[in-house]
């Protein structure tokens, strides 16, 4: 069955992080996505434009997704292998984090030159009336965030923590929130940026390529970070715990990437 020309617009542009589309009242970010296209009120030529734009981009990388999709996987596996460790490798820890980096790079600019399409195509009211409603929608994105309540992370239940190890958890945690907190701050200072370059004039990839080695170190040195903090936990746990969390873990892992697959035969 083909899509709808909506439908494939919508697809261009789901997950178009520097603009903050986020899905909120229980709707999808599909759904969400869709919504903002229509209040733009797209021409027939406007949606045939980002309909090719996509068929485009599809082809250029098909075959490349499931190549990167197991690069990641090698490269978490041995994340996990060297956080198993008795000791904290940082060097390697380091190196398997750039190589991470390097594959998340590409789909950064992806997402991004899906942004520049889109933005290339709206006119001056268009486009005047798609920042304000991603305004509101990031707005909105971090009141819900800030009024979140806290709660035990899942992977600690059933685990028959000791007083002793939750204590030490709760600090653990704590420092974690503080990270997680200054890395989404450094992300969104640079989806910010991003913006900035989309919406000058004069966008291009090299451009953005330099925009990007800008905060590409503060992108490794985070996930070093978040690394130290998960060997950090680890530490504190039993063997038979740590084995127990890390099934549970490899479990989810594999119906996420099961859920992966299945979506994407249904497209």
């Amino acid at each position: 069955m083909r899509k709808s020309v909506l439908a494939l617009v919508m697809s261009t542009v789901i997950g178009a992080m520097a603009f903050n589309v986020v899905a909120h009242d229980g709707k999808r970010p599909g759904e969400e996505m869709r919504d903002v296209l229509e209040q733009l009120n797209l021409s027939t030529e406007q949606k045939q434009q980002l309909r090719e734009s996509m068929q485009a981009e599809r082809k250029a990388m098909r075959g490349e997704r499931g190549e990167d999709r197991q690069a990641m996987r090698e490269i978490m596996q041995e994340m996990a292998n060297v956080l198993d460790s008795e000791t904290f490798n940082e060097a390697k820890v380091t190196q398997l984090v750039e190589q991470r980096e390097t594959l998340a790079k590409d789909k950064k600019w992806q997402r991004v030159e899906r942004q520049a399409n889109l933005y290339a195509v709206l006119d001056a009211d268009q486009r005047e009336a798609l920042l304000a409603i991603m305004a509101v929608k990031r707005n909105d994105r971090q009141q819900s965030m800030a009024d979140r309540p806290e709660r035990e992370p899942k992977w600690q239940k059933g685990l028959a923590l000791t007083d002793a190890q939750q204590a030490e958890l709760d600090t653990l945690q704590q420092q974690q929130r503080e990270r997680m907190q200054a890395n989404r701050a450094q992300m969104q200072a640079f989806h910010t940026a991003e913006q900035a370059l989309i919406t000058s004039g004069n966008f291009s990839q090299a451009g953005w390529d330099a925009l990007y080695a800008q905060y590409q170190p503060g992108f490794v040195e985070a996930g070093v970070e978040m690394a130290k903090q998960r060997y950090a936990t680890l530490q504190i746990l039993t063997p038979q715990q740590r084995a127990q969390m890390q099934d549970r873990q490899h479990e989810r892992r594999e119906m996420w990437q099961e859920r992966g697959h299945r979506e994407g035969r249904g497209h």
